[in-house]
């Protein structure tokens, strides 16, 4: 009985223990976090990064990789830097698609059709633009958001093709 008493004592100290290490870890996992988030803020301030639609996680690295929260952040249970990395170019992403319908009013605005217009012109047209909605982005921007744009005209082409498809099929089957 003293010798299950013991035991028990011992295995009731060494969970704590554990526990204890378990939280330990937990604030500086949490820590080196925060640590990276500040940074990358930092470095957006500074303009030492700049995320577009466009980035790449190479580049991303490679601007990081020699920093001591980026080393630190490496390895950690919970969020990574590629996960950091992929928040913001979701959150660039949609700032982009945001933003499309403001052009779209400035092709109508001009008189003019997407379809007739190539990326060179489009950015050109843009540039040349009044609001700062349009004319306050990089080149980079303008393109991305012509492809955008250009892909999205694609599906809709052939998702009308696929529905004129079926509506075709369903007319000969009720023939």
């Amino acid at each position: 009985d003293l010798f299950s008493n013991v035991i028990k004592r011992r295995e009731i100290e060494h969970e704590g223990d554990i526990e204890k290490e378990k939280n330990a870890n937990y604030k500086h996992d949490r820590k080196a976090r925060e640590a990276f988030k500040e940074l990358l803020e930092q470095m957006k301030m500074d303009g030492e990064i700049e995320f577009t639609a466009r980035t790449k996680w190479y580049e991303f690295v490679l601007k990081l990789k020699d920093k001591p929260q980026f080393i630190e952040l490496v390895g950690h249970s919970g969020s990574s830097p590629i996960d950091y990395f992929w928040d913001s170019l979701d959150t660039e992403n949609e700032k982009l698609k945001a933003k499309i319908s403001f052009f779209k009013q400035e092709l109508v605005n001009l008189n003019l059709d997407f379809n007739s217009v190539n990326k060179i012109d489009f950015v050109e047209y843009m540039k040349k633009s009044e609001r700062s909605e349009i004319k306050d982005i990089s080149s980079t921007d303008y393109e991305t958001i012509y492809d955008i744009m250009k892909s999205e005209n694609q599906s809709a082409t052939i998702s009308r093709g696929v529905k004129r498809e079926h509506e075709n099929t369903n007319n000969d089957v009720k023939r």
